[in-house]
C-alpha cells in the first residue's frame, strides 16, 4: 500500500523486519527496538524508526563508528542499504535548525525508508 511519500509501514511489517534483525545482531550482543509513528500510532507512510544498540556497555562509553562495523555488515547481509550516515543526518538536521546529536543513519528496506538510531 502506497502512501502520499512512501509505501506504509505497518506495526507487524516493522516487528517481522526488527526480528530478523536482531535474529543475527543477537550473536554479537546487539538489540533492536521499534520507535516511531509505527509504534505509536500504528502507521508509517514516511519511515521506520528502529534503534539498535549494545546488550552491555561500560559506563560512560560512546558508540564510535568502527564498532558498528560488524552490525552494518549484518544489515546489509539481510538486504538493507545505509543510504545517509550521520554526518550526512546532521547536516540535514543543521539546515532545519535542530542541534540533535543523536547517532542517526538512513537505510532502505525493499525500497522503503528506515531511520536506524545507535544508542550505548
Amino acid at each position: 500500500m502506497r502512501g502520499s511519500r512512501g509505501i506504509l509501514w505497518t506495526p507487524r511489517r516493522a516487528v517481522s523486519l526488527c526480528q530478523m534483525i536482531e535474529m543475527h545482531t543477537q550473536k554479537i550482543a546487539w538489540r533492536v527496538g521499534l520507535l516511531g509513528s509505527v509504534l505509536h500510532a500504528g502507521r508509517s507512510v514516511n519511515d521506520l524508526d528502529i534503534v539498535i544498540y549494545p546488550a552491555r556497555v561500560r559506563s560512560g562509553h560512546l558508540i564510535n563508528s568502527a564498532e558498528l562495523k560488524p552490525v552494518r555488515s549484518i544489515l546489509e547481509s539481510i538486504g538493507l542499504s545505509r543510504r545517509a550516515g550521520v554526518e550526512a543526518v546532521h547536516e540535514e538536521w543543521r539546515k532545519q535548525g535542530s542541534s540533535d546529536e543523536k547517532y542517526v543513519e538512513v537505510w532502505r528496506y525493499e525500497n522503503k525508508k528506515i531511520d536506524i538510531f545507535f544508542m550505548r
